[in-house]
């Protein structure tokens, strides 16, 4: 089981969302980025992608399915994504389970969005 060991804050335009991350080698890389600015891709109507400036250590289980909220590391971006809708995902996909944007945040209002930043909380 992971333990949540960081939080991390997530704006766009004016709306926050907190992200607790995962204890993982992924999301202590991400943290090593922090601040960071994001421009933002939507994709099949379902995440949010951005690029990295480098890629991340690779670490865990592909994700095989992912929930609403759910933040993922994507391998051949090397990139990370932010999921707004359930989504089955194909095996060895390259998705890398980061943490979760906390369950009182509307995900479906980060579809709107096209820029973020995120920040140590």
């Amino acid at each position: 089981m992971n333990h949540h060991t960081q939080q991390v804050k997530v704006k766009s335009g004016e709306q926050i969302w907190v992200l607790n991350l995962n204890d993982c080698p992924a999301s202590r890389g991400l943290m090593a980025f922090l601040p960071l600015s994001l421009r933002l891709t939507d994709l099949f109507g379902v995440q949010k992608y951005a690029r990295l400036p480098e890629a991340l250590t690779e670490s865990g289980i592909c994700m095989q399915k992912a929930e609403i909220g759910q933040v993922a590391y994507w391998a051949p971006g090397p990139g990370i994504v932010i999921f707004y809708r359930q989504y089955q995902l194909m095996p060895d996909s390259g998705f890398y389970l980061l943490g979760k944007i906390d369950s009182g945040a509307n995900m479906l209002n980060i579809g709107q969005h096209n820029e973020l930043r995120m920040e140590i909380s």
